[in-house]
């Protein structure tokens, strides 16, 4: 009935160019091994599940009819990113480390009853020579941002965004992301908004890249 945290993180917080060419090889081969399983989709959004993996483990292809260059930069962008993504709360670089890499915290509202999660990054982000841009992250420490009772630690092991362009003013989103959400949360709820909040997210983002604001944003 509930979802319980029983994963801890891996040891190594590196991100390595074998981590990104092998979820970029995923990405263009086009296909998903018959592990993954389609949940549902529209005429812009698929969302797949792995049904082999007690994690969260979705893949998400998205259409844009925007540049890659915005929709990557409004993605990855923190201070774009909470004008317009409506839960979060907060989300701050605390260090960067290099051109490529820095670390990031994030604190998300949780629907109620849930308590709040929040999320500590290494994140890499780079343009390849193809033209893809892509966006790395994984869970990790730092002495700056240590576990607190306000928010319960989520982990995460993989959440990458690949971003193709189409055309000129179009683009594809290929999302992986692998986490472990912390704390017990009723299984119905955690299934009713994995498989909902991709679909409110390509909103929120499609109305950034048209230049409109949310209406409401998260709080504490």
């Amino acid at each position: 009935l509930f979802w319980k945290k029983k994963y801890k993180m891996e040891s190594n917080t590196e991100i390595t160019d074998n981590e990104i060419k092998k979820i970029v090889n995923t990405y263009d081969s086009g296909e998903l091994d018959e592990e993954w399983h389609l949940v549902t989709e529209n005429k812009n959004v698929q969302l797949f599940r792995h049904g082999k993996d007690e994690l969260l483990n979705y893949i998400t292809i998205m259409k844009f009819p925007f540049p890659a260059e915005k929709v990557f930069n409004l993605s990855c962008d923190l201070e774009k990113r909470k004008q317009w993504d409506t839960v979060y709360i907060e989300a701050t670089v605390i260090e960067k480390i290099d051109d490529e890499r820095d670390i990031i915290y994030t604190h998300v509202k949780a629907p109620y009853p849930v308590k709040n999660r929040d999320s500590l990054y290494l994140r890499r982000r780079k343009q390849l020579d193809d033209g893809k841009l892509i966006s790395f992250m994984k869970s990790c420490k730092h002495k700056d941002r240590p576990i607190t009772k306000k928010a319960v630690r989520a982990t995460t092991y993989h959440h990458v965004y690949i971003i193709k362009p189409l055309t000129a003013n179009s683009c594809e989103l290929f999302m992986a992301s692998r986490h472990d959400i912390g704390g017990a949360v009723p299984r119905w709820l955690v299934k009713q908004v994995s498989t909902s909040k991709p679909f409110s997210w390509y909103k929120e983002l499609s109305r950034a890249c048209a230049g409109k604001m949310p209406l409401q944003k998260a709080k504490l």
